[in-house]
């Protein structure tokens, strides 16, 4: 499973504006493997534009990546409210709500 922050200009989005320059500089964060600081970004990009699902997968990723699950969960559960049919929303929701043994079935379920 690939645990990356996913970028949305790498999505083919184009997001512009004080939003977009705050959720890249904690993909990049992320990136680097500065996890805690990337988290401080995604939360501000999420109390910007809390409609945006991205701010909050990101979220989830990141603190799944650095296995805290029970942190990761919410912001997967909003993540899955705002955009159920993505499959990078329902692949991370099925990995943080499920052990790893379980993944796939959880994966399944949620589509």
């Amino acid at each position: 499973h690939n645990l990356d922050p996913v970028n949305i200009k790498d999505m083919g989005e184009m997001e512009e504006g004080a939003w977009g320059d705050i959720f890249s500089k904690g993909v990049n964060l992320a990136n680097q493997d500065s996890s805690e600081e990337a988290l401080k970004w995604f939360k501000l990009a999420i109390s910007i534009k809390p409609e945006k699902y991205d701010g909050y997968l990101n979220y989830c990723v990141t603190s799944a990546k650095i296995d805290k699950f029970t942190e990761a969960l919410p912001y997967c559960d909003k993540a899955y409210q705002l955009m159920p049919e993505d499959g990078n929303v329902q692949n991370t929701y099925a990995f943080v709500l499920f052990p790893w043994e379980q993944h796939m079935y959880a994966y399944v379920l949620l589509q």
